[in-house]
């Protein structure tokens, strides 16, 4: 059964629970079986090489080497910046507030 996520949900969900998960395929967008391009990230050490990130994930009960395609930081930025746009156009805040602390 779907579950439908409307704004009292979302407002709900954002002064009692701790997250949302939702698990679903997806493909390239030039369709199935197109290449997809992981991001890079700078070597460790100056002249290092740019690299892929890999991390094992649990699949069908084995450990599998699989490449980090998008990471939980990107993930929150991305929702940040979504969140932060919503409460912009509602006007009504929804609860999001942004604090700078000094480094």
């Amino acid at each position: 059964m779907a579950l439908q996520l409307d704004f009292e949900t979302l407002r709900t969900a954002i002064k009692e629970d701790a997250a949302f998960r939702r698990i679903c395929k997806l493909q390239p967008v030039g369709g199935k079986g197109d290449k997809i391009f992981p991001p890079t990230y700078p070597g460790e050490r100056t002249n290092d090489l740019p690299r892929h990130v890999f991390e094992k994930r649990r699949i069908d009960g084995e450990d599998i080497w699989c490449v980090l395609v998008d990471s939980v930081q990107s993930q929150a930025n991305r929702l940040e910046e979504a969140l932060l746009a919503a409460a912009d156009r509602e006007g009504n805040g929804v609860g999001i507030h942004y604090f700078l602390t000094p480094q």
